[in-house]
């Protein structure tokens, strides 16, 4: 899983990255169709030599580039038998790109809106899939739900330098709290509610996108899929 990804082929590469994350509006290219017509991809894709690359990494800021081998992905020196495909899986799909080599080797470039936003390149058998999510710290996949990135946001006109350091007047309320358990996830709840209302929206969305059970150090459970899903209510108003 990738949130951009640069294939490199001879003297050209292809960057593609999920607009979600890294652009302020959302939409994906539009590639035109031997049959006639568009058609629009989940994400964006540009196509430039390879000289050029330094110049559009940057409108990936904040990415963090690395060179990836593995015995899953193709092979430096893999040829493909032809030009990468536009494909689908029904008329209602969203629309991939597929790449298919000499050696008879398939794979998909696909969106993953509930992979955390991510591309998923992988051959075309291959579907990634979770039974929970689960952060233990702010560098770890999905690390932007951990209380030490969770920054300087709004509650009933408290500013909360962090989520992870409670201002003292919220700490002097739960310790008279009758129900300290309950005061703990409720005060969770609305900070959670906040700062997905006051953060960069690519942050925002990719919470409304994610579909599974999410659990967060320092977080009640359940706090946060409650708190997406009523984001999923509102998309939709």
């Amino acid at each position: 899983m990738f949130g951009a990804i640069v294939l490199q082929c001879n003297q050209h590469a292809l960057l593609c990255h999920a607009p979600v994350r890294y652009l302020a509006n959302p939409q994906g290219s539009k590639i035109g169709l031997y049959c006639g017509g568009v058609a629009e991809l989940p994400f964006r894709a540009s196509l430039c030599e390879v000289d050029e690359l330094e110049h559009w990494l940057p409108l990936m800021g904040g990415a963090h580039w690395a060179h990836r081998a593995s015995p899953v992905l193709p092979t430096p020196g893999e040829i493909l038998a032809e030009a990468p495909q536009m494909v689908r899986n029904g008329g209602s799909e969203p629309w991939h790109l597929e790449f298919r080599f000499r050696t008879g080797r398939c794979f998909r470039l696909q969106y993953r809106p509930d992979m955390d936003a991510s591309l998923q390149f992988a051959p075309v058998e291959v579907d990634y899939s979770l039974d929970r999510i689960q952060v233990m710290g702010p560098e770890d996949d999905f690390g932007w739900l951990h209380p030490l990135r969770l920054r300087k946001f709004v509650v009933d006109g408290v500013l909360w330098e962090s989520a992870k350091v409670w201002p003292i007047q919220v700490l002097r309320t739960g310790r008279e709290a009758i129900d300290p358990k309950g005061f703990v996830r409720h005060t969770w709840h609305t900070a959670l509610q906040a700062y997905f209302e006051q953060c960069p929206p690519s942050y925002r969305r990719r919470l409304i996108e994610l579909r599974y059970p999410v659990q967060v150090q320092g977080i009640p459970d359940g706090v946060i899929d409650e708190v997406a899903k009523e984001l999923r209510c509102e998309s939709r108003c």
